[in-house]
C-alpha cells in the first residue's frame, strides 16, 4: 500500500510540475514543436517495398508496421497551428479547418476584440489549394458572445475544445468539449 501511495504522490508532483507558473511570460508558439528540415522538392511517387496485403488498395497500418509503407511530409508548412481541428470541404470548393486556438497559440481574439486565453475557442482556417491555410487577421472566435466583454462562464470563450463539424443538407453542425 505504501508503494502505491508513493507512486500516486510522484504522479501528482509530476502533474503539478507541468502546469505553467502564474506570472510567467507566455510560451513561444513554436514551443515543443521542433523545426524539421524538409526539402522543398516534389513528393516522389511511393512504391511499396513489398506487395501490399491488399493489392490495388491504399496501404494499411499493418503495411506500415511491417515496413511496406511509410509516411512522408507532403507540405512542410500548412500554416495550421498545433491543436485540435476538424477539416471538411466547403460548398465553394475550399477546405475549412475548424481549429481550437488561443491568443497564445495563434493570436486569436473574441468577437468583442479581446485576446482569448488558453485553451481558446474555435476559429476557421481556409484553404483554396488544399495544401496551405489562411485565416482572418487576427483569427476571430466563430461563436458569438452574448454581450461584450465575453466571459468564460456565459460564452464558453475558453472552453471550446476538440471541435467536430458535420454538414447535413446544407447546414453545418458543430459540437465541442465544454
Amino acid at each position: 500500500m505504501k508503494r502505491f501511495q508513493l507512486i500516486a504522490l510522484f504522479l501528482l508532483f509530476g502533474l503539478l510540475a507541468c502546469r505553467p507558473a502564474p506570472g510567467k511570460p507566455p510560451l513561444p508558439t513554436s514551443m515543443g514543436q521542433p523545426q524539421t528540415a524538409v526539402p522543398n522538392e516534389p513528393v516522389p511517387s511511393l512504391q511499396p517495398d513489398a506487395p501490399s496485403a491488399r493489392p490495388g488498395s491504399a496501404p494499411t497500418f499493418a503495411d506500415f508496421w511491417e515496413g511496406r509503407a511509410h509516411f512522408v511530409i507532403d507540405v512542410p508548412e500548412t500554416e495550421l497551428p498545433m491543436g485540435e481541428s476538424d477539416t471538411l470541404p466547403a460548398p465553394n470548393g475550399q477546405l475549412w479547418s475548424y481549429v481550437h486556438a488561443s491568443e497564445r497559440s495563434a493570436g486569436v481574439v473574441d468577437q468583442c476584440g479581446a485576446p482569448v486565453e488558453f485553451p481558446g475557442c474555435v476559429v476557421i482556417y481556409r484553404s483554396e489549394d488544399g495544401r496551405t491555410f489562411h485565416h482572418e487577421d487576427p483569427p476571430v472566435c466563430q461563436i458569438a458572445c452574448n454581450q461584450c466583454p465575453c466571459t468564460a462562464e456565459e460564452d464558453h470563450i475558453i472552453q471550446q475544445q476538440y471541435p467536430r463539424v458535420v454538414e447535413h443538407e446544407g447546414h453545418y453542425w458543430m459540437v465541442y468539449e465544454f
